[in-house]
């Protein structure tokens, strides 16, 4: 990334110069490129008021209007015994001022412009006398050499503080490549979290606006099928509303297959809070558009925007491109995993039809608990799959136990207990799987240790498996089966509290409390069917 070409304010290298001739007792005057008095000297007592006499001044300024005219500022006799010091102020090879110094000798006091200085300033000229012999006087070839040594000296300050302005500048530059760099670099990195796309998209706009320091910074996405109005991403204050907005981005031509970007100025209708000047970049690539990435009201020194902002926007556009793209990979990656976990549910369910549809609502139930226990969404997506597959070790329970009417043997029952781990056992070859087999293999533990298949206890049984065994729970009491009907609502939710503790996590029970079921009692009117009665225990 290129950094934008900054030119720091110059330091100063007059002001040090001036400084320097005050602590050497050198008076100074300092004048503009036009010959006009800024500042003079700051010498106290009689001497200074005799420095800062309008005859004194007037005949300095009749010098330095000559310079400015076009004569070469020199060394200069003013009178006898009064010497000017005369350092050109230069920047960018023209005159813009000129430091004045002045050195004294004895004579300067038996001048007839001593005495009428003297006279202008209404001053007594014996006091007069005996402060200027008082300020050790020079002579001529000392002032001379005083000359050189305030050149040199000015020299030395002006190559200081060209390197301090571009020390300042290249800093500056620095910094905003860091930042840059940064910038670029945290977007890249959170490229990996395609289940939040809208976290990226905000992530990325909020970079570049505090990157760059644009009052805004907004895109423009576009839903998945394409059909429908995008969504807006905004960050930072436009001082409109939305579709003011929208109708200024909108009003922009774009090329479907441009990845640079268009720098467009405000139209009159405009409002004047949101430019002067409006930057897009379309988000996609070879005629496949994803949306529109804008920015505007630029601030820092400079208020247009320059190729390094565009440098940056384009790299975010091509981020988010690719980002988008992702996601539409993965969206459609996932859905073809959740259709396959779904034909696998539904395959569990065919063969037992009195436990139509369970799978989907302990899914949704155990998706829910998770929610209002605190979960992140990511958590809960997993415990939801978790749920949809969490029997599918039944497959491998052979079909005559696992419909069988009537009463099972204990070895039979035995069967019935090993699916939790024929369960884990189908869905361990399967890597995106990985994380939610501690649901399938435990969820038909008991907090007091009585469950199956390893007897956990407590906290020892992972949360997964523990909110997947309330939803399971719930759903068995609350459907019917082949050898009883669905029990009642309040008979659920008390046999839940009254085995709060010994079968089930009593703070999983205590949420559970707390969800809305019809959601659930549309998935149970969804699900049901004619039944018939058949067996008289539960599997």
């Amino acid at each position: 990334m290129i950094p934008r070409a900054i030119t720091a304010a110059p330091v100063c290298s007059v002001d040090p110069l001036i400084e320097r001739c005050r602590d050497m007792g050198t008076p100074v005057w300092r004048f503009d490129g036009e010959g006009r008095l800024l500042t003079g000297p700051e010498t106290p007592g009689v001497l200074g008021l005799w420095l800062r006499s309008s005859y004194l001044t007037d005949r300095i300024g009749g010098e330095v209007a000559r310079w400015a005219g076009g004569d070469e500022p020199g060394f200069t006799e003013l009178f006898p015994g009064c010497w000017l010091l005369p350092i050109p102020e230069i920047q960018r090879r023209r005159t813009v001022g000129y430091v004045v110094a002045m050195a004294l000798g004895s004579e300067a006091s038996e001048s007839d412009e001593f005495a009428r200085s003297c006279s202008a300033a209404s001053i007594d000229q014996p006091s007069a006398r005996r402060a200027l012999l008082d300020s050790a006087p020079m002579t001529r070839d000392e002032s001379q050499r005083t000359h050189s040594m305030l050149r040199w000296m000015h020299s030395d300050l002006e190559a200081y503080a060209k390197g301090q302005t571009a020390l300042e500048t290249f800093t500056t530059q620095l910094s905003e490549a860091y930042e840059t760099i940064h910038t670029i670099y945290e977007i890249g990195r959170s490229m990996s979290g395609l289940g939040e796309p809208d976290r990226f998209v905000e992530l990325v706009i909020d970079r570049v606006q505090k990157t760059l320091e644009f009052g805004w910074v907004a895109a423009l996405i576009s839903p998945r099928d394409h059909d429908g109005s995008p969504r807006l991403f905004l960050s930072g204050e436009t001082g409109c509303d939305t579709q003011t907005l929208l109708a200024s981005i909108n009003a922009i031509q774009h090329d479907g297959a441009e990845t640079s970007c268009t720098i467009s100025p405000l139209r009159p209708e405009d409002p004047e809070a949101l430019g002067p000047q409006i930057v897009t970049r379309t988000i996609g690539h070879d005629g496949l558009v994803f949306g529109l990435l804008a920015a505007g009201a630029k601030g820092g020194i400079d208020p247009q925007v320059s190729s390094y902002e565009t440098l940056l926007l384009e790299a975010a556009g091509g981020y988010l491109t690719a980002f988008l793209e992702n996601v539409e990979l993965y969206e459609d990656q996932r859905q073809t995993f959740m259709g396959t976990i779904q034909a696998m549910t539904a395959a569990i369910d065919a063969k037992d039809r009195y436990t139509c549809g369970h799978s989907e609502r302990v899914a949704y139930l155990s998706a829910e608990l998770a929610r209002a226990f605190g979960l992140d969404e990511a958590q809960c997506e997993r415990i939801h799959v978790a749920g949809l597959v969490h029997d599918v070790g039944k497959i491998g329970v052979a079909e005559q136990v696992l419909c069988k009417p009537g009463r099972l043997t204990d070895d039979e029952f035995a069967q019935i207990r090993e699916h939790p781990e024929i369960g884990q056992r189908i869905l361990a070859g399967i890597p995106a799987l990985q994380d939610i087999l501690p649901g399938v293999m435990h969820h038909h533990e008991r907090i007091d240790g009585k469950g199956y298949p390893h007897g956990l206890i407590g906290e020892n049984i992972p949360l997964m498996a523990r909110i997947i065994g309330v939803a399971d729970t719930f759903d068995a009491m609350s459907s019917t089966r082949s050898y009883r009907p669905a029990m009642n609502r309040d008979q659920v939710l008390g046999e839940m509290r009254r085995v709060a503790g010994s079968q089930l996590d009593p703070e999983l029970v205590d949420t559970f409390m707390t969800l809305d079921l019809a959601p659930y009692d549309t998935l149970v009117r969804e699900h049901a069917g004619p039944l018939v009665l058949r067996r008289t225990d539960a599997a």
